[in-house]
């Protein structure tokens, strides 16, 4: 934590390309793999020479992530994927994907996954890349053909997926709690409304626009207090659960707002995107304001964190009367 934090100060990339090895699969491994398994991927991962991506979403099976349905059956000492995921982040880039299959159809939809390691170069795998409304590449499909998966590379039981993704997800919310990010894009969007006029006088005077700044400023600073308290349990050894659904939420809501916000700061000159010669910071606000997606969906969206939190933190009940 240390690290990560001292690396998003000076606007380095805080873990490398092994920021889902080390936030999400790193500890899956550590509870649920084999000693086999530990020693082949665990040291890679942390010497940083292995990109990992993440196989869970569908095009049916998003936010309802027990709903997928890319199957995997047994054959000897094999299992063969058929199937599809989408919205893969880093699928192009990556040399092996944590991948969730549903190894049994007829149990109950969070019982019959299954959780596999696999190996990106894996004969019958398509990886095509998705263009943003930004222009970025983040995201990718890939497509599943008779792909066979050593039934040694199944991370936990079978039919044991649904845990090991939960577990894998309460470290990924944790991690969102580094807030260095936003930090930075905050004294970014105070600079800038410094810059620019509205009405006559510089933004960052509009009572309007100083608020909406001051409720950023302190969402950013309830994330960097919730990502202690986590960091907290952890060094305890107790284990994370819903309540990393919090930092989700809210780092969800400051991303849209901040594009939001400097488009608002710019005024008329807030449509204006990078090809135009009048962009402001030759649009790299636009690109902000368009690029919220991989932080606003990945992990599970809005919706869903809220639901999870009304369930599992306040005890509101599953179904309204």
């Amino acid at each position: 934590m240390i690290l990560k934090e001292e690396m998003a100060r000076q606007k380095a990339p805080p873990l490398g390309i092994s920021y889902m090895g080390l936030a999400w699969v790193g500890p899956a491994l550590i509870k649920y793999g084999t000693d086999a398994q530990k020693a082949e991927h665990i040291p890679p991962i942390l010497r940083g020479e292995i990109q990992w991506c993440t196989g869970y979403s569908e095009p049916g099976a998003g936010s309802d992530l027990a709903s997928l349905q890319c199957k995997a059956v047994r054959d000897g000492d094999d299992y063969v994927v058929n199937g599809q995921k989408i919205w893969t982040s880093l699928a192009m880039w990556s040399q092996w994907m944590i991948l969730l299959v549903r190894t049994d159809p007829n149990a109950a939809k969070h019982l019959g996954i299954t959780c596999l390691l696999v190996r990106m170069d894996t004969p019958g795998m398509t990886v095509k890349p998705i263009k943003e409304m930004n222009g970025g590449t983040m995201f990718a499909e890939v497509f599943f053909e008779d792909v066979r998966v050593p039934v040694a590379n199944r991370l936990g039981a079978e039919g044991q997926g649904w845990d090991v993704t939960k577990d894998a997800l309460a470290n990924e919310r944790s991690s969102i709690g580094d807030v260095w990010a936003l930090k930075h894009r905050l004294e970014g969007l105070k600079e800038l409304a410094s810059r620019c006029r509205r009405r006559g006088r510089r933004a960052l005077d509009d009572p309007g626009i100083r608020q909406r700044l001051a409720r950023m400023e302190t969402q950013v600073e309830a994330m960097r207090l919730n990502g202690l308290r986590f960091l907290t349990k952890q060094l305890r050894g107790e284990a994370l659960g819903a309540e990393t659904s919090i930092n989700k939420l809210i780092r969800a809501r400051v991303e849209i707002e901040s594009g939001r916000l400097a488009r608002d700061i710019e005024g008329t000159y807030g449509v204006l995107a990078k090809k135009s010669p009048h962009a402001i910071d030759d649009g790299k606000w636009q690109r902000v304001m368009l690029g919220w997606p991989p932080y606003v969906i990945g992990g599970g969206t809005p919706n869903i964190q809220k639901n999870v939190i009304a369930e599992r933190l306040l005890g509101l009940p599953h179904d309204a009367p």
